[in-house]
């Protein structure tokens, strides 16, 4: 039997090829007509142009590619622009969409963000080997545009927006880390979520470094007067774990882009035809690549870059915001879920529990490091109602003889101040708590006047014996609705006291929506609020502190344009706010009630318990000024 060169089968199998190649077979068949016609001294002759024939044929006749046959290109173009001397430089890539990315030369994170991948296929042709290492690519008209030309006069506007752009982005971590410090401040390792808002600020940190960098280079190319604009362009093949090098190639074939390797191509072709086993396709193939849809161009950085990660059987997923939000957490039928952390357009923190996208607060644990305190009243001495009286028999005299008579007397319980300690923090709402609740006091507000006619008879004791034992002691006023605010005010500062080391006077405004209609609505009693506030600021030089609900501070203290009084308190003075349940603030917190029916040892009735946001720390270093 005689081996045919083209496929190496046996003339006896010609009529029945191992091999489904029209190629190969068409070789077989002319092989075996020559043989047949020729004698053995011209076989030599013949041979030769058996294989010439073939070269053509195999030119036309080819194989489909296969998955063996395809790797990926990556494709890196953009501008380079550097001053007169060379000395700074900028990298500069326009997207489709006209939004611009700038980068100095040292960050290796552009190249990332501008590279482009390619399925692509190998096209090298048996026959010839100088096309040994070549792939070839996909076109799409849409994406194939040339890379955005930069004029050398247009620079320095460019420069301008792209400062302006970095000033309002550093501005916005500015802001962002400032939220987080104050959350920080109020916060420690134990609290839910507060690992990953630590590990948001380095990463903030990170950034402002960058954009620091950026900014220096961009000033110091504004000072020259003489720019030049380098197109730039780099190619890889990778095949698997191997990366080569490539230029592109010329090509004749329309809606193809070829590509050559540079680094020892035909070493790279001889290994991936063993190891791999594949055939090499063709660049007249119909279908180069993974399929026919070309691959994606880049495109202007999407609103939202969404990561999903795994971690101990949770779904849990990284969003990054255009704006510069940001959320990480669990998530659930594609909403934010259980527990997770935000810092929103509006720069707030938000860490602990979501429910349908929506954040819905905080839940805390409770234990002994943090710092606690009560508010007291008459409450605190006497029990409402017919329980804050008791039925005496007491001898009356009338006349010679002596009668007894049934008398009401009102119940004073005296507080005990050297026992107080929290005992419970109420059972209106569930809470975490970090073994039994017996956490010591550290601070007392005590209920001084309420309108202009209302005093607590109880006040100027309770003052004196919270200051004897070494509590923060601070005094409150409740706000009335039918006096003015000014007059309010004065009867506060006339029936209070503050003294060194005392906390912030209090002004306790919880009126009814009713009554707010009837002062006149929201705008009236903003600013009657505002006024107490500021008379007594001016009187005493300390900034009070106001105290509301949640409920108010949603519907009444939003920050509208309208609202100018609320924008401005809300600004200006700190928030003690009402909640029994998460914690859920929307403004800078200073104190927190927790709840109104707590238990305090030492104090007959229930108790109203707060929280200092914050530990001990900040505790002493926010009142530590206090004249």
């Amino acid at each position: 039997m005689v081996v045919c060169p083209p496929c190496s089968c046996r003339f006896v199998e010609v009529l029945q090829p191992k091999r489904d190649t029209q190629g190969e077979s068409l070789g077989c068949l002319v092989f075996f007509f020559i043989h047949m016609r020729l004698r053995k001294k011209h076989i030599h002759i013949a041979i030769a142009a058996v294989i010439a024939v073939a070269a053509v044929v195999s030119r036309f006749y080819y194989d489909s590619p296969t998955p063996l046959s395809a790797v990926t290109l990556e494709e890196q173009k953009y501008s380079l622009l550097t001053d007169e001397d060379g000395s700074d430089s900028l990298h500069i890539f326009v997207f489709p969409g006209k939004d611009t990315l700038v980068a100095t030369a040292r960050d290796s994170l552009f190249l990332r963000r501008i590279t482009r991948e390619r399925p692509a296929s190998w096209v090298n042709r048996l026959w010839l080997p100088s096309c040994f290492g070549l792939v070839a690519c996909k076109t799409d008209s849409a994406e194939e545009r040339p890379l955005t030309v930069i004029r050398e006069d247009s620079v320095p506007a460019m420069l301008r927006r792209e400062l302006a752009t970095l000033t309002a982005l550093q501005r916005n971590y500015c802001n962002q880390l400032s939220e987080i410090d104050y959350y920080m401040h109020s916060h420690d390792m134990q609290d839910e979520g507060f690992d990953v808002v630590i590990r948001h600020r380095e990463r903030i940190l990170h950034r402002q470094d960058s954009v620091s960098a950026l900014m220096a280079s961009i000033r110091k190319l504004q000072k020259s007067k003489v720019f030049r604009v380098e197109e730039k362009a780099s190619y890889c093949i990778v095949n698997g774990k191997e990366r080569f090098k490539a230029k592109e190639r010329f090509t004749l074939r329309k809606g193809y882009k070829a590509f050559g390797a540079t680094d020892d191509a035909l070493r790279l072709f001889v290994r991936q035809f063993r190891s791999d086993g594949f055939r090499p396709v063709y660049l007249g193939a119909d279908s180069i690549g993974y399929g026919d849809t070309p691959s994606k161009a880049l495109s202007v950085p999407a609103d939202t870059i969404i990561c999903r990660m795994q971690q101990k059987g949770q779904n849990l997923v990284a969003i990054h915001y255009k704006g510069g939000g940001y959320y990480e957490g669990e998530y659930s039928d594609s909403l934010k879920a259980r527990h997770g952390f935000g810092i929103g357009f509006d720069n707030r923190v938000r860490a602990g529990k979501w429910e349908n996208g929506k954040f819905k607060g905080e839940q805390p644990v409770y234990s002994a490091n943090h710092v606690y305190g009560i508010d007291i009243s008459r409450w605190q001495h006497e029990l409402p109602g017919r329980k804050g009286y008791r039925t005496v028999i007491k001898k009356v005299r009338r006349g010679k003889q002596w009668r007894r008579i049934r008398v009401r007397r009102k119940i004073v319980y005296p507080i005990q101040w050297d026992r107080l300690r929290i005992t419970s923090l109420g059972t209106l709402s569930k809470k975490k708590v970090n073994g039994t609740v017996d956490f010591p006091i550290s601070f007392v507000y005590i209920k001084s006047t309420e309108g202009i006619s209302i005093q607590n008879t109880y006040y100027r004791n309770d003052y004196a014996q919270a200051r004897k034992h070494g509590y923060k002691v601070g005094s409150y006023h409740f706000f009335s609705t039918k006096s003015g605010a000014q007059a309010q005010a004065a009867y506060f500062i006339k029936n209070s006291h503050y003294s060194h080391g005392d906390l912030p006077p209090v002004l306790d405004l919880e009126p009814l929506e009713a009554q707010i209609r009837a002062v006149g609505g929201e705008k009236v009693l903003l600013a009657r609020a505002r006024l107490w506030l500021e008379a007594v600021e001016k009187q005493w030089g300390v900034r009070p502190i106001l105290y509301v609900s949640q409920s108010f501070i949603n519907k009444h203290l939003n920050e509208t344009d309208t609202k100018t009084d609320a924008r401005y308190i809300k600004k200006n003075y700190n928030i003690w706010i009402a909640r029994y349940g998460e914690y859920k603030p929307d403004v800078h917190l200073v104190f927190w009630q927790l709840s109104p029916d707590g238990r305090v040892a030492g104090i007959k009735t229930p108790v109203d318990i707060n929280i200092f946001n914050g530990y001990a720390t900040a505790f002493h270093k926010t009142f530590s000024g206090q004249k």
